[in-house]
């Protein structure tokens, strides 16, 4: 190590030594400054500092936030942006294509670390495998510095050291944190979803991770000998600097940053092994950790962005004619089979009171696709219009026949979960229920005084605007055409009531009974109680028994099969939404909203009684 760079990795540690405004102004000038051989050296160690992914000192950037640290919340958020000092260093090694760095395996989550032992693993980790030449095992990747950068930015979120010191804020949630911004900026810049909207800055000159590697071009004029014609070796010039050119401009060059964020976020944040293989987490340095406590809040939140944002980047692909077209068509497939069992343990887990309305919240953004059109260019050219019969428009923000492959690959994810959670409502306490359950089943609490709400009542008003989601007549007529292709329909088993709060985890056999249960009664009352939901055409999918819906079940039978198969196990016993009885746990589920009714009617009656009161003293 020469005087130069020691000198240059001793500023860097005193750097890293100061306050928070103190430390990014320095290391902002230190990496303008350091030569790529420097700044070579000192990027895995910054990186550690920040994130301390090995139980070490961090940044706390879950800590840091806006209302009580702004001078704090601002430098971070500036050093660390898209287009900050960190993300200018990283393109500045990327100018080097063999600069690479390992990240080790004990970080990844589980299942990703599993899919690497497998004989075909995802193309995108293939590239990156280092293999150990005598065992041929994998034991590490290796990254170049921008991949390097998120990977361990990901792994923040799920850190058992880092989430074990915020688990217990489960029920709050700080709007106003660094990681939370940054997740946001990080998503919106390099997911995009305006037609044609490129990722800057523009890196062309890396392309380490295109399929044709470059050839070397002539940087110095090239003496020609005499005993060639001229244009020989001009020729065979242009040759090799317009093969370089074509690696430059391959489609991926475009998209790969794109298609790291993508894929890492999804992978590390839905593979979560505290989420989906909560008993004991194995961490790096071999120690068994057993963690029961569930992911904060704040990681919900992300969630349901990243949720949202790949909904919209999808679906901007239908005006999208350039190389990012490809990646916003396999990136809600890439999503769906993980979100269904990282939302599947969740409802399973969650504690039944408020904060419940987190999970039901990410359930509600990933089942409904169509609330996101991706753009307002969607808007203008019609894409996301729907009409009805007469020809009369109706919101655009409603489920129709194009979302029709979408329900029939998710089956598992609407009908499945919203049975668990019906049971999980029923369970829980009548203050807590929140709005969103309302909207979900159509029903709207009435207040006579909309000018003036109780106070205490305001958490869990309704929100007139949001959707009536399983009361959309198209909806549910799809989920019912989806539910045909399933083998012996109308002989599914009967729904029955569970002592406990919530069924087994894995639903087999065990979720239903081939008898008639007990506890089940059906009558006019029932039939009366439906329709006061608001939702008509769900009842009348309940109701009537003597249609058979068979129209798509050879279309779509395979996929949906298979789909059971992947997810859960071939034993699998599928509990239909529509079956000839409604569930009981959606009579139980009416009678407790009623309740919940009378009880917030009852809170605005005192509280206009107090208000006259006060008003006549």
């Amino acid at each position: 190590m020469t005087n130069h760079t020691e000198n240059f990795m001793n500023r860097v540690t005193q750097a890293l030594g100061r306050p928070i405004q103190t430390r990014c102004a320095e290391l902002t000038v230190l990496f303008d400054k350091g030569s790529i051989k420097d700044t070579h050296s000192i990027f895995p160690i910054v990186i550690e500092n920040i994130f301390g992914s090995q139980n070490s000192f961090s940044w706390e950037l879950q800590s840091v936030n806006q209302a009580q640290n702004f001078q704090d919340f601002r430098a971070l958020q500036h050093f660390l942006s898209p287009h900050g000092p960190m993300f200018r260093l990283i393109y500045t090694l990327l100018k080097d294509p063999q600069i690479k760095y390992e990240f080790g395996l004990s970080y990844l989550p589980t299942k990703v670390r599993q899919s690497l032992d497998t004989a075909v693993s995802h193309p995108f980790y293939a590239e990156n495998l280092n293999i150990n030449p005598h065992t041929k095992q994998v034991t590490s990747l290796v990254l170049n510095p921008f991949d390097y950068y998120f990977f361990h930015f990901a792994y923040y979120l799920i850190n058992p050291w880092h989430q074990r010191l915020i688990s217990s804020t489960i029920s709050t949630f700080n709007s106003g944190s660094v990681y939370f911004n940054l997740c946001c900026d990080y998503i919106m810049h390099f997911l995009p979803t305006e037609p044609g909207c490129a990722v800057l800055p523009s890196i062309n000159y890396y392309v380490g991770k295109n399929p044709i590697q470059t050839l070397p071009t002539f940087v110095r004029p090239v003496r020609i000998s005499k005993l060639f014609r001229p244009n020989v070796l001009a020729d065979a010039v242009n040759e090799i600097n317009a093969l370089s050119h074509s690696a430059e401009e391959h489609p991926r060059s475009h998209i790969w940053r794109s298609e790291t964020v993508l894929i890492v976020f999804v992978d590390m944040w839905l593979n979560n092994d505290q989420v989906i293989q909560y008993e004991q987490i194995f961490l790096p340095n071999k120690q068994q950790f057993h963690f029961h406590d569930l992911p904060s809040a704040e990681y919900i939140r992300i969630v349901r962005v990243l949720v949202k944002k790949l909904h919209a980047f999808s679906s901007s692909a239908k005006i999208d004619d350039t190389y990012m077209n490809e990646l916003k068509k396999i990136a809600v497939p890439y999503m769906q089979g993980k979100m269904y069992i990282f939302l599947r343990n969740l409802i399973y887990r969650w504690p039944l009171d408020d904060s419940f309305r987190l999970v039901l919240e990410l359930w509600l953004s990933f089942i409904q696709p169509w609330r996101y059109p991706g753009n307002e260019q969607l808007e203008l050219m019609g894409l996301t219009k729907q009409h009805d019969a007469d020809g009369l428009s109706r919101p655009s923000k409603l489920a129709d026949k194009e979302y029709l492959p979408f329900i029939v690959e998710n089956i598992l994810g609407s009908p499945t979960n919203n049975l668990k959670i019906l049971i999980c409502i029923n369970h829980l306490k009548i203050g807590a229920l929140s709005h969103e359950l309302c909207v979900l089943f159509g029903i709207c609490l009435k207040d006579s005084n909309k000018k003036k709400r109780p106070s205490n009542f305001g958490a869990h008003a309704l929100n007139p605007p949001r959707l009536i989601v399983m009361g959309q007549p198209m909806l549910a007529d799809m989920l019912r055409e989806v539910e045909s292709a399933l083998e012996n329909i109308n002989n599914s088993p009967t729904h029955v009531r569970w002592p406990s709060s919530v069924p087994p985890l894995s639903p087999t056999s065990s979720w239903c009974s081939t008898n008639t249960s007990p506890n089940i009664s059906f009558n006019k009352d029932h039939s009366h109680n439906l329709s006061y939901m608001g939702a008509a055409s769900l009842s009348g999918s309940f109701i009537d028994s003597s249609v058979t819906y068979r129209g798509i079940g050879g279309k779509w039978s395979n996929i949906v099969k298979q789909k059971i198969v992947e997810l859960e196990c071939p034993n699998f016993c599928y509990k239909p939404l529509f079956t000839t009885q409604p569930a009981q746990e959606v009579f139980d589920l009416i009678r407790h909203i009623q309740k919940a009714q009378h009880a917030a009617n009852a809170i605005i009656r005192l509280r206009k009684e107090e208000e006259s009161k006060s008003s006549r003293g």
